[in-house]
């Protein structure tokens, strides 16, 4: 009876790729909050120092936080799509 190489087994068989694909993403990001967190209070700060409306603040720190979402679940989609 011959073994199975750990690298050929899938991490979550039951799981179809798409889901797969989506629960890397969600851990990714789950591991990653507190920097996006971080950077999304550093854009609110900028904006504050550099005297923009509270408006203008709002829409910076919300860009700066969807992009680093999109930026963490585009890298763990990349960095999966292999397995």
């Amino acid at each position: 009876m011959g073994t199975v190489s750990p690298s050929r087994v899938s991490p979550h068989p039951t799981l179809s790729r798409a889901a797969y694909l989506r629960h890397c993403i969600r851990v990714s990001l789950l591991k990653r909050w507190p920097w996006l967190l971080l950077a999304t209070l550093f854009a609110t700060a900028a904006g504050w120092q550099l005297r923009w409306s509270l408006w203008e603040i709002a829409v910076g720190a919300l860009a700066v936080l969807l992009l680093g979402i999109g930026w963490v679940a585009l890298s763990s989609w990349r960095r999966h799509a292999g397995d």
